[in-house]
């Protein structure tokens, strides 16, 4: 598969774009303290990937895990829509 003339990575099946664009590689190499704020229904970025290994060995990273949100994770149905800033604001102020 071949998103068009400028890819830089020629795809056989659409799951191989990941391997070459993720972050995940780099998560043993944070030295502060990180929020990594994820939807579980995300259709683009799979949760699970935040489950694995690379995630859990660095004792810096906390995940917040949503059930819902996909890729608009920081917008809910209820009042405090931007919720995503009240859950980093949480997550400052409960650390300090």
């Amino acid at each position: 598969m071949v998103l068009d003339d400028r890819t830089l990575v020629r795809l056989r099946e659409p799951g191989e774009l990941l391997p070459h664009t993720s972050a995940i590689g780099y998560f043993g190499l944070i030295q502060i303290r990180a929020l990594l704020i994820h939807a579980k229904d995300d259709t683009f970025i799979p949760f699970p990937n935040y489950e694995g290994a690379a995630v859990r060995s660095n004792p810096r990273i906390q995940v917040v895990a949503t059930e819902h949100g996909g890729r608009l994770e920081f917008l809910a149905r209820q009042p405090h829509r931007l919720w995503a800033d009240h859950a980093i604001m949480y997550w400052i102020t409960s650390r300090s």
